[in-house]
Order: C-alpha cells, then sequence, then structure tokens
C-alpha cells in the first residue's frame, strides 16, 4: 500500500468509525447515495478505478505546485468488488460518496508546501506531515511528531489478470441491467393489476346496470 492510498484509508476510517458496531439510537446522519448530487464530468481514460478527472492546480509555468499529491477523491484505491456498485442511475462510489465527502480535497507532501500553494487551494487541502488548511481559510498548521502519519505495507499481494477484471466487470453490469429490468417489469405488472382492476370494477358496473334495465323492461312487459 502506498502513502497516498494509506492516507485515504485514514480518512475513510476516520469518517465511517464513529458508526460502526453501535446502535442507532436518537437523532443519526445517513447518507442515500441516490439522492447526492453526482460528479457529471469526465473520468480519467483507460483506468480500472474510474478516477474523475478533475482540473489539477498550476502554476504560471504550467507546473503543478511543489508538493502537490493529487485530489482526495481519487487518492482512495476502491476493491475491485466495489467499483461496479450502481446506483439506480448508473454512478459509482467515487463520483458519489466520496466526491460527495472530499469534493476537490487536494494533498500535499508537506504543511510548508501546503502553504506556498495557498493561492491554488479553493476547497481545502491536507498534507502528510498533518497540516489541513480548510475551505474558508482556516488554518490548522501546528503540530509534533504525534501527528505525522504512518501507514502499512502489503507485500506480495498478488494481482488478478486484467481480461478476468474486465469479465467480471460486464457480469456486474449486466447483473445491474437485470436488476433494473426486473425493477420495471415489477412497476409493469403493477399497473397491469391497476387497469384490470379498473376494468373489472367498470365491468361490474355495466352488468349491474344491464340487469336493472332487463329487470325494469320485464316489468313493464308483464303488465
Amino acid at each position: 500500500m502506498s502513502k497516498k492510498e494509506g492516507l485515504m484509508r485514514m480518512l475513510a476510517f476516520i469518517v465511517f468509525k464513529p458508526s460502526i458496531c453501535k446502535l442507532l439510537d436518537g437523532r443519526f446522519l445517513a447518507i442515500s447515495l441516490e439522492n447526492l448530487r453526482a460528479y457529471c464530468g469526465k473520468f480519467w481514460a483507460d483506468d480500472p478505478q474510474k478516477r474523475l478527472e478533475l482540473l489539477k492546480p498550476k502554476l504560471p509555468n504550467g507546473k503543478y505546485p511543489p508538493g502537490f499529491l493529487g485530489f482526495a477523491v481519487n487518492m482512495i484505491d476502491l476493491d475491485h468488488d466495489h467499483l461496479s456498485y450502481l446506483t439506480i442511475k448508473g454512478h459509482g462510489l467515487r463520483e458519489t460518496l466520496f466526491y460527495s465527502l472530499f469534493s476537490h480535497l487536494q494533498i500535499y507532501k508537506s504543511k510548508a508546501e501546503m502553504e506556498l500553494a495557498m493561492p491554488y487551494i479553493d476547497e481545502g487541502a491536507i498534507s502528510m506531515d498533518g497540516g489541513m488548511i480548510k475551505a474558508n481559510g482556516l488554518f490548522y498548521l501546528r503540530g509534533n511528531k504525534d501527528d505525522i502519519v504512518r501507514f502499512p505495507t502489503t507485500l506480495g499481494r498478488p494481482t488478478t489478470p486484467m481480461e478476468i477484471l474486465e469479465i467480471q466487470d460486464q457480469m456486474k453490469l449486466l447483473q445491474w441491467k437485470r436488476e433494473r429490468l426486473y425493477e420495471d417489469i415489477l412497476r409493469e405488472k403493477t399497473l397491469l393489476k391497476k387497469v384490470k382492476d379498473v376494468y373489472l370494477t367498470k365491468q361490474e358496473e355495466y352488468e349491474k346496470i344491464l340487469n336493472d334495465t332487463y329487470q325494469d323492461i320485464s316489468k313493464v312487459l308483464t303488465k
């Protein structure tokens, strides 16, 4: 695991840990992926992780600010099993949940480099040594040795061949389409049942009218 990935795993842990293994009692916050305003831009070309194509900060000379590592939303390494999780509208976790949490949050190597890049930070930034700048210009820069972020590493982790990953993605996409089709069928069945119920009600009313009319005519003829 790289330092960048470790940092974002730590951020995700901080965000979600307070709600793990606790009873929901009283008021609490919940995130509805279906109702989040999803990222509507482009994605990195040929990227299995489907990272967002965000506009990176650039100096007048065309280079990136020193120490700039990227955007937090793109530094999260999603497990492959989670990449194909889609909302009903077809949006994934990165462009809904993580974009809502991190937006254009920038990551820098050090607090010093982050401070120098202030003119190019619009929606906040954090540094690998514990610095933080919020979008409203609020600074969290004082720190000590305990603020240094340490990351676990993984060695010898086997990688799945790209062909198998593509097949798995296709299967999950087909499964997603099947679920949407099943939901459409259920809606059509519900509408059909309503139409049938209306038809049967009208039929009963019509038959009652015919029966009443027949009885009235029969009474007149028997006189």
